[in-house]
């Protein structure tokens, strides 16, 4: 069945979920599938989906929804049998190449030693234009550095 709808991914998952709050991984992986279909094909957001959990056995805030979208893309690009055992029926009705999320997060924080001078120097910029210390710090190092970041790599060198 490789036309189907979002109304099928969701009387698929009608069907999955559980009369008793579960944690067992048949039925996590199950679920985690068509929670990344419902996210990555049919556009629904992470609200949505947490909203339409509310009132079922196993609720979900999106949180969770954020976290269940992306376990398949990673078992999968791992190739973990006990997912793809536990999902091989449902792969087989609802095809779908579920995109690998890369585990590096989005933002990384920095901390790193100034003097007192530079912490003040900063201060007075944050004062200056309105901005928020992490912002200020942000915008000052875009504007230095103006970097194009099409096509670039970073060696790391130890010293």
């Amino acid at each position: 069945m490789p036309d189907y709808t979002d109304k099928d991914i969701l009387l698929a998952l009608k069907k999955v979920i559980p009369k008793y709050r579960t944690r067992k991984r048949s039925y996590l992986d199950k679920r985690n599938y068509l929670i990344s279909i419902l996210y990555y094909k049919f556009q629904y957001t992470e609200e949505k989906i947490s909203s339409m959990f509310k009132l079922t056995c196993d609720p979900m805030d999106r949180s969770s929804v954020s976290h269940a979208k992306k376990q398949p893309g990673n078992f999968s690009k791992n190739n973990d049998i006990k997912f793809l055992i536990n999902t091989e029926e449902l792969v087989k009705e609802f095809p779908f190449n579920v995109p690998e999320v890369p585990t590096e997060g989005i933002e990384k924080n920095l901390y790193i030693p100034m003097s007192l001078k530079q912490h003040r120097r900063i201060l007075s910029y944050c004062e200056k234009h309105n901005y928020r210390q992490n912002q200020a710090i942000r915008k000052l190092l875009d504007n230095s550095l103006k970097i194009d970041e099409s096509n670039y790599t970073v060696k790391l060198v130890k010293t």
